[in-house]
């Protein structure tokens, strides 16, 4: 079995995964479908997080299928810079991601 590492960018369009081995080669790669963007009015982007949570789950569950000898000893995540999600005392969003 191999040994590697899971890079995962949850990025403003799209979830992104790379998986490299223990000397950084790169074995496999995954992208999820662009997400849908919302603008409400002029100078904003909303964004539905159980849209963009379902991309980090379909981006990874394709690494994973890609790589059945593998075994992932660590995850690096990459998140948007600057976007809320607010959420109720549960941690559910109640609102869609402000980006």
């Amino acid at each position: 079995m191999i040994s590697a590492l899971l890079g995962l960018d949850v990025g403003t369009t799209t979830t992104k995964a790379i998986l490299f081995d223990l000397d950084g080669n790169e074995l496999t790669r995954a992208s999820s479908d662009p997400y849908r963007n919302q603008s409400p009015q002029a100078g904003w982007v909303e964004q539905d997080p159980e849209e963009i949570w379902q991309a980090v789950l379909f981006t990874i569950r394709e690494i994973v299928n890609k790589s059945k000898s593998v075994q992932i000893l660590a995850l690096s995540m990459a998140i948007q810079s600057g976007s809320l999600i607010p959420g109720d005392k549960q941690g559910n969003a109640v609102y869609p991601m402000v980006t």
